[in-house]
């Protein structure tokens, strides 16, 4: 009876294993058909999908150009009062101008713009200045006197009077005013008498000299006017 016992001891491990592995693959299958059974991921609702590119767009549009933006693109004159000869105003005949060399009080002094567009100065004779802005006509000026007269000359210039700007059409008193600095369209047509009782109050006209030549702008009471500027205030039909 001993050999029995012997062979049964052997054979237990052997049995225990293939146990073990009949539960594991066991716990497998029912693991993958339990995800099987899994439902699959419900997608967002129609509603929910046109939702985001509604959102999109709107944020696109709001980078679009308005029709304000357009104008300011297209170079329309700033309507903040006294910003409008910032760097930007050009001499013309008519401004009387201030120019100081510093040290040299014998070339320093009042000059005026003639017809030509010139401006006599000592030393340097006619000096072209129309059309050109307050830095422009300093660095030539500059460079003129350093080539030929004093060496490392330092200029200033300042405009004492500005060309007078001209106001018709529906105001009390149309005609040829004096410039002052910061000036807007409403301001102009107080200095003119005030509105007619068929004036358009609303929008107007300037016509104003630019580089490429005349053009003209349609204004607001609010926009600045420039010295040469001439204003239209236009009749309303009712």
């Amino acid at each position: 009876m001993a050999p029995p016992i012997r062979r049964r001891t052997i054979l237990a491990p052997h049995v225990a294993w293939v146990a073990v592995a009949a539960c594991s693959i066991l716990a497998a299958t029912l693991s993958s058909a339990q995800e099987a059974r899994m439902p699959a991921p419900v997608p967002p609702p129609p509603g929910d999908a046109a939702a985001a590119p509604t959102v999109a767009r709107g944020a696109a549009s709001s980078d679009a150009p308005t029709e304000a933006t357009a104008k300011a693109a297209d170079g329309a004159p700033s309507a903040t009062p006294g910003s409008a000869l910032d760097g930007t105003y050009r001499l013309s005949p008519g401004d009387r101008l201030n120019i100081v060399v510093f040290g040299h009080d014998d070339i320093s002094g009042e000059f005026h713009i003639d017809g030509a567009g010139k401006i006599a100065l000592p030393l340097l004779g006619q000096l072209p200045a129309a059309g050109r802005t307050l830095e422009q006509l300093q660095a030539e000026m500059t460079t003129a006197l350093d080539r030929d007269f004093i060496v490392n000359p330092r200029v200033s210039i300042d405009v004492l009077n500005f060309r007078p700007f001209f106001i018709l059409g529906q105001v009390t008193s149309p005609g040829r005013y004096p410039y002052a600095s910061g000036m807007d369209v409403r301001q102009a047509v107080a200095v003119a008498g005030g509105f007619t009782r068929r004036a358009r109050t609303s929008t107007m006209v300037i016509i104003r000299e630019g580089t490429a030549g005349r053009i003209r702008i349609e204004a607001t009471p609010d926009m600045a006017v420039l010295p040469g500027d001439t204003i239209e205030i236009e009749r309303r039909i009712f």
